[in-house]
């Protein structure tokens, strides 16, 4: 019964023996590491969750150690990010755990002011995130991972070089012109044009109703003349990753190649991109 002067409200409730409760985790590991570290590899990787039901293995973030790193990624078969932290003690034997989506969503939440250790437990089948007087207890995604680091191009002859907000802003106005009407976004893609010279890269998009846009690119370039297309929500999401003062390399060995994504700010992070036929 809930009142509040002459107003009344009758709510039906349940018996608080029904709620469930369930038991500490037992069996797996556990660690604890600084809040702002774990909270920047979800924040990084969780753009590149999937949200397509077929593949359940791929909604969420997958945490594993790799080259004594605590390495997590994320994909949805377009694009794909992996960023890394130190490698806490106590986390040996982590396995290859996948976080959902939605628990994501909710630690980053929990994460977004802390600045103190979490600690963290992980079984077979679920994950346990206490921080202060709050705990988030969640069960992991039943599936395997794929084995992303196969897509991850090395570095090819096609690099170009500029910084974040140039690329982000060059792709963005050329964006805003596109589909104006509301169209549905009918035309994702993006290309860009780049050759030899300071005024020889541009990134330019046109879509079904006859409009079109081109921005230059405040960049330099080594290789081949190229063109190459790229989803404009990947490009600006994935840019947005990394730090505002960096200076991203797009690294590519043809237009048909995935687009692999540096920052000289952001050592710890890595992106890549499927391209898009023009």
């Amino acid at each position: 019964v809930l009142r509040q002067k002459r107003s009344q409200r009758t709510l039906p409730t349940l018996p608080p023996t029904d709620f469930p409760l369930r038991k500490p985790l037992e069996g797996g590991v556990v660690f604890q590491m600084p809040a702002p570290a774990l909270r920047r590899l979800l924040d990084a990787t969780h753009i590149a969750m999937s949200a397509e039901e077929t593949r359940v293995y791929l909604q969420g973030v997958l945490l594993h150690l790799e080259d004594e790193k605590l390495r997590a990624a994320a994909t949805d078969g377009c694009r794909l990010v992996r960023a890394e932290a130190d490698m806490p003690q106590g986390c040996e034997g982590l396995g290859r755990p996948i976080v959902p989506s939605k628990t994501v969503v909710q630690l980053r939440k929990l994460l977004a002011k802390a600045e103190d250790a979490a600690s963290v437990a992980i079984s077979d089948r679920a994950i346990s995130v206490e921080l202060g007087s709050i705990a988030l207890l969640s069960k992991l995604i039943d599936g395997t991972f794929p084995d992303y680091s196969r897509v991850i191009p090395t570095e090819g002859p096609h690099q170009l070089e500029l910084a974040r907000d140039a690329l982000v802003e060059a792709v963005s106005a050329v964006a805003a012109v596109l589909n104006a009407e509301g169209e549905k976004l009918r035309s994702r893609a993006v290309v860009f044009d780049l050759g030899a010279g300071e005024d020889a890269c541009e990134v330019q998009g046109s879509d079904t109703t006859g409009a079109a846009a081109k921005e230059p690119l405040d960049a330099s370039y080594s290789g081949d003349p190229i063109r190459f297309g790229a989803n404009r929500n990947y490009v600006v999401s994935v840019g947005g990753i990394f730090a505002e003062t960096g200076r991203l390399t797009l690294s590519l060995q043809d237009a048909n190649a995935p687009i692999r994504i540096t920052s000289d700010k952001d050592p710890d992070l890595l992106a890549v991109i499927m391209p898009m036929r023009v």
